[in-house]
């Protein structure tokens, strides 16, 4: 996967709704009307923000309304779990 791609993909996972999508799909398929729930989006911005998702191969439509993470999907909100968990972005402490 080419620098680029992984921007676009970064991109895609950086708003505040498009990751409580992400997070609504991990464990299980979702339907239109349980993304529009959790995330309390309005239809027209929900159904904006899944095409750009599924545009970048981080989601997928299963059927009619039922959406799930691809396995892209998966791999990056893993990868993104894990810097959460490491804190990444902290210095580290320095020994006495």
């Amino acid at each position: 996967m080419a620098f680029d791609d992984i921007v676009s993909l970064l991109g895609a996972m950086g708003t505040p709704s498009r990751l409580r999508i992400l997070i609504a799909l991990l464990d299980t398929p979702q339907t239109y009307q349980a993304l529009k729930f959790v995330t309390k989006l309005k239809k027209s911005a929900l159904s904006s923000h899944l095409v750009i998702l599924r545009d970048r191969g981080l989601i997928q439509k299963l059927g009619h309304g039922i959406y799930e993470l691809t396995e892209i999907g998966q791999s990056y909100l893993w990868l993104l779990g894990q810097f959460i968990e490491r804190r990444w972005w902290l210095p580290t402490r320095q020994s006495a």
